[in-house]
């Protein structure tokens, strides 16, 4: 993983987690400075690595695991 795909996944992460749906590119590549063209051909490696999963149509960007962060008890 890049860092720039690192960036992104961290921010798409933090982002489900904190408000319950995807971010857009336009607001992935907004928040992290890049460009919305860059951010989507880094978000369609990032799926093709297993690291997201997209569907079709606006905010499509899930996580694998659901977005559930491991707990310690």
């Amino acid at each position: 993983m890049t860092k720039l795909q690192a960036q992104i996944y961290a921010h798409v992460r933090a982002f489900i987690t904190q408000r319950g749906y995807s971010p857009s590119c336009v607001e992935i590549a907004r928040d992290i400075g890049a460009y919305p063209g860059t951010v989507h051909a880094n978000l369609v490696k990032l799926a093709e690595r297993g690291y997201l999963v997209r569907g079709t149509g606006w905010r499509n960007i899930r996580l694998p695991d659901g977005g559930q962060i491991a707990r310690a008890a």
